[in-house]
């Protein structure tokens, strides 16, 4: 992003944004519109053309204003719609497309105008140019023959006059960013490592880092950090150091996180950077719905708290473009580091609305902290930032573990047979209300034949309908998208005089979908007509009344590696990293980083304060499973009456097994001890649970949690506020039919190509694991095996948290005896199989006793 040079139009509009915000701003222009738009564009022009022989359109100019201080020189660049000559005078003409005729000239249209006419009209010879005349005209989509003119008549000292103040005032932000630049890159050059000493490990991370972000031949480095090395300061102080400065060019880096709880290290991070360098300035960015503050305020007054941003009904909105200006002077005067409470508090005094504040004050910022959608989300990244490749940023990716799964639920899309036929109700007479059922008729053919194919393969194959369609199509047909795309045209048109909110949803999720189906031919993509019956019941359901289910239409990305890759090179240079990017090859190749460097650290914590063991004296597969859930509840209930008193975790694959076990350990026992994780989000209730597990406990307090859930990633508890968890089965997603698909392209597609690939890094698991890689099954790990080792290894990592932290890790089920898994655990636990479930709580109790 090159502030030091922008096109006229961005100029104009930004120079001249006055009144409120105006619903659906910025958002998708309708398709019809974009393309009337276009033909009236032409047809005036042709018209012009026939009148004045000398004209000439879409001329390209190219300025950089004159008398400006050095540090506040920037371009122009823009393509003028038409200019001609009359008797003397330069005409230049701007043409804009409307649903109906301004009152008068919009004052952003004017500016266009205004300073392609300075432009053309510098350095003329007084008799060819004596004076500049604006035409800005307004033609209908619904009739290009009704134009609208206005006329601005000056004289080139006139019209150099009416722009120059413009001209100073975007001359004043770059001058401002430049010398904020400047002083920012001094005091980063001397600025010493953010907690005075490294840990171990610490400085060598840093200095990979550092090394991979200067280097233009290394877009994406993969770190393994595990807790206690410091991953945050480890990545942000190398990221700061490397930090380019180029006048008139915005440097930046972009700190993503998976959660809205993962901010906080950075903040806390930086802001102890701030102290030796002061100019440093940061925000965190937070969601519209959780920073909307008439939300808030009407929740407070007693009103529906439903989140529906609507600008002509929020007073934050109203006269924001008014009072925007006077909100940024006042935060930059005060602040350097922004977050939900002082941007908040000067939207309120401002009466500007939050969201937008914060989007604008990101601009001044060094450092950006938001949600992993910013950047990979199709529809709502910041396209002020990313639009364009080649920007001067960092990014410096938390939790990458989670970044596959999150990117491929941007990328995957649904229609839906029943949400169709739904809209439809009331405008069944209307050619929208036509669509809208005949998408839903399409989608209903296409899932009835796809049906067809698949019996046809299964009564060929003998196989049971528990198996992946080979014969899907590759790409969504013409009828479809084709219609979708009328669809749109039609519902906009009818959303102008009928507000319907539900219909004007639907049409940003066929938007969605119709972009997701034009990425399909890049490949990593499957089509699910008509669902597949698992998603819902898993293989144990009743297949009946699923009608409602499998009038789907689902486009579904396997394999986000390339949008991953594509993302991160809009930037300088990418961090991915986490506390469990293990095995190491596959988070390689799913976060498109397989020929990128890889850097491995050990745990820094001392190896003997963590006892890992494997109990192998049950089976919590699929076909064993009812067994198994009384052979769990007795061992958690022993393991708890030996040990007596302390705070420990217990995880299980999946709600139903974890009530399983529950109802079947002794009432009064699990009445006094045992306690559930919460169901809900709710913040209250989460905070409760979480407060159970005190320090210095005097009884026994056994949380059961969800493995993958909320509490086996991202909650500290340290010291005795948890000492031992007990990990039941291996964490192997459901069996249905999307990871089947996913089983199926790994184990066709991908690793037909894994030898061509390059395999520079730093570090390398054992041959054996990259052997187990190629193998067979190699489909099967990357659906199942490894997502559910993960799992196991993220929960794991509760236990110790910090240096003087001790406790235990028992893994439950007796695939654990197994080589391949014993390989894959072993960087990040190292475990002793036992296979009598009394030794087991022997040692665990032997070994808590020490603690």
């Amino acid at each position: 992003m090159k502030f030091d040079y922008i096109g006229v139009r961005e100029f104009a509009e930004l120079m001249t944004r006055s009144g409120g915000i105006k619903a659906g701003s910025g958002g998708n222009v309708p398709l019809h519109k974009a393309r009337k738009g276009v033909r009236l564009h032409k047809a005036v022009q042709k018209n012009l053309a026939a009148l004045h022989k000398n004209f000439v359109s879409e001329r390209q100019v190219v300025f950089s204003p004159e008398d400006i201080d050095g540090q506040g020189k920037f371009t122009l660049e823009g393509r003028v719609d038409g200019i001609y000559r009359e008797d003397g005078t330069v005409v230049v003409v701007e043409i804009k497309s409307c649903d109906r005729h301004p009152e008068e000239a919009e004052m952003a249209h004017w500016l266009q105008g205004a300073v392609y006419g300075f432009i053309l009209s510098r350095g003329q010879d007084q008799d060819e140019c004596k004076c500049v005349r604006i035409e800005v005209l307004y033609g209908l989509y619904s009739d290009f023959n009704d134009i609208k003119k206005f006329d601005f008549c000056y004289s080139t000292g006139e019209i150099e006059e009416a722009v120059r103040p413009y001209f100073d005032d975007y001359s004043k932000f770059v001058r401002d960013m430049n010398i904020h630049s400047e002083k920012l890159h001094k005091q980063l050059s001397e600025l010493k490592f953010i907690h005075g000493d490294f840990r171990e490990g610490q400085r060598k991370m840093a200095v990979n880092i550092y090394n991979a972000l200067t280097d233009p031949s290394i877009p994406m480095i993969l770190c393994q950090a595990p807790t206690g090395i410091g991953k945050t300061a480890g990545t942000v102080f190398p990221a700061l150091k490397a930090l380019p400065y180029n006048a008139g060019e915005k440097s930046a880096i972009f700190y993503l996180t998976a959660r809205n709880e993962g901010s906080r290290p950075p903040e806390e991070t930086l802001s102890l950077a701030a102290e030796t360098a002061p100019e440093l300035r940061f925000i965190t960015l937070t969601s519209k719905e959780k920073i909307c503050i008439f939300r808030s305020d009407c929740a407070k007054s007693g009103a529906d708290n439903i989140f529906e941003c609507d600008p002509a009904n929020c007073p934050y909105a109203v006269n924001h473009y008014d009072n925007i200006a006077a909100a940024i002077d006042d935060l930059l005067g005060s602040n350097n580091i922004f977050n939900l409470g002082n941007i908040c508090d000067t939207a309120r005094r401002f009466s500007v609305c939050p969201f937008e504040l914060s989007l604008d004050i990101s601009v001044y910022c060094d450092v950006i902290i938001g949600d992993y959608n910013y950047l990979f989300d199709p529809e709502s990244y910041l396209k002020r930032y990313f639009s364009a490749s080649g920007g001067q940023y960092y990014y410096l990716i938390d939790e990458a573990h989670q970044l596959p799964d999150r990117v491929r639920a941007m990328y995957s899309a649904s229609l839906s047979a029943n949400r169709f036929e739904k809209a439809a109700k009331g405008k069944k007479r209307r050619n929208i209300g036509k669509s809208l059922l005949k998408i839903s008729e399409i989608i209903d053919g296409l899932t009835e034949r796809q049906a067809e194919r698949r019996t046809e393969r299964q009564a060929e194959s003998f196989s049971s309908d528990d198996s992946v369609d080979e014969g899907a199509p590759d790409s969504v047909p013409e009828i479809l998208t084709d219609e979708l795309e009328r669809m749109c045209d039609l519902a906009f048109e009818y959303l102008e005089n009928n507000p319907d909110r539900e219909l004007l949803q639907l049409c940003f999720d066929v938007l969605h979908f119709n972009e997701i189906a034009s990425m399909m031919k890049d490949g990593g993509f499957a089509l699910r007509p008509g669902g597949s019956g698992w998603e819902e019941k898993g293989r144990t359901g009743s297949k009946e009344n699923s009608k409602a289910q499998d009038r789907t239409y689902d486009i579904i990305c396997l394999d986000p590696s390339g949008i991953i890759r594509n993302k991160c090179g809009t930037g300088l240079g990418s961090v991915l990293f986490s506390a469990t990017l293990l095995p190491e090859e596959y988070y390689k190749n799913r976060l498109g980083a397989a020929d990128m460097p890889y850097i491995f650290f050990e745990s820094p914590f001392p190896r003997e304060n963590l006892l890992s063991l494997a109990g192998t004296f049950t089976d919590t597969r699929y076909r064993a499973r009812e067994a198994s859930y009384p052979q769990v509840a007795s061992f958690i209930t022993n393991l708890g009456k030996s040990l007596k008193t302390g705070n420990y975790a217990c995880f299980f694959g999946s709600w139903t097994f974890l009530r399983n076990v529950y109802d079947r350990t002794d009432n009064d026992f699990r009445e006094k001890y045992i306690f559930i994780q919460p169901e809900s989000s709710d913040v209250n209730e989460r905070n409760e649970f979480i407060n159970g597990f005190v320090s210095r406990p005097e009884s026994l307090h056994i949380g059961f949690c969800v493995l993958g859930g909320a509490f086996s990633e991202g909650v500290d508890l340290c010291g005795d506020r948890l000492s031992g968890a007990v990990i039941v089965g291996t964490g192997v997603p459901q069996v249905n039919y999307s990871n089947e698909l996913l089983r199926s392209y790994y184990e066709k597609s991908y690793y037909e190509n894994e030898q061509t690939h390059s395999q520079t890094h730093t570090h390398s698991l054992s041959n054996s694991l990259s052997n187990s890689l190629s193998n067979s099954h190699s489909g099967y790990d990357y659906a199942y095996f490894y997502p559910g080792a993960n799992k196991v290894i993220q929960a794991a990592g509760r236990v110790i948290r910090t240096p003087a932290d001790r406790g235990f890790v028992a893994l439950i089920d007796i695939r654990y005896g197994r080589s391949d898994h014993k390989k894959v655990f072993a960087d990040a636990i190292d475990y002793k199989v036992i296979s009598d479930p009394e030794k087991l709580i022997s040692e665990i109790v032997e070994f808590s006793g020490r603690i």
